[in-house]
């Protein structure tokens, strides 16, 4: 039940980066560092994600 949870939690987090991600992208004349840093931090968000989820299950 705990995992479930977790997982859930970790998944709306995802789903919050994602839309804060698509709101800055939308944004005019977006500064283009600031959305390659933001990407890069989404992605190390998600390695360490699939780590943690990997770990979970015995992995």
């Amino acid at each position: 039940m705990k995992r479930t949870e977790k997982n859930k939690k970790l998944y709306t987090e995802l789903q919050q980066n994602r839309e804060e991600l698509e709101q800055r992208a939308s944004e005019p004349k977006p500064d283009r560092l600031a959305k390659l840093v933001a990407w890069v931090q989404l992605s190390i968000w998600i390695k360490d994600l699939i780590e943690w989820l990997v770990h979970q299950m015995g992995g």
